[in-house]
């Protein structure tokens, strides 16, 4: 039987990729979410971007009952201490990046109503560019 990569609903706290990924790989659900803590310190914050790729792009388990209709999943509430940790970690991380990402956007934004705003005006000039430069 083929092995094959789903988002696991029973034991999700954003999108189930960790809990897939343990599935498919083998490993505990912890380490995955460990590795995804310290993968966003040494990428500088590049992997809730590639989370949410992986979210949009790995489809959902389907759960089925026993009957074989299809079931609504029932998350387990099995986790120790570090998984505690994990999980509060995992979720700050993932806040702080959007946090910063509508940081950016803003100030982009603003950069480029600023420079509107100087062309209008005449302030902005090709001169007063090569000066910034």
């Amino acid at each position: 039987m083929e092995k094959k990569l789903y988002r696991d609903p029973n034991n999700r706290l954003l999108g189930g990729i960790s809990s897939g990924l343990g599935n498919y790989l083998n490993i505990d659900i912890t380490l995955i979410r460990l590795g995804w803590v310290v993968l966003f310190f040494v990428t500088g914050g590049f992997i809730p971007v590639i989370y949410a790729i992986m979210w949009a792009i790995i489809p959902k388990e389907n759960v089925t009952a026993i009957d074989g209709t299809y079931a609504e999943p029932t998350p387990t509430n099995n986790y120790g201490c570090l998984g505690v940790f994990l999980k509060i970690a995992f979720a700050l991380v993932m806040l702080f990046a959007l946090f910063i990402a509508i940081l950016i956007i803003v100030c982009l934004f603003l950069l480029g109503l600023a420079l509107i705003g100087g062309i209008i005006n005449g302030e902005l000039t090709l001169q007063t560019i090569d000066m910034w430069f």
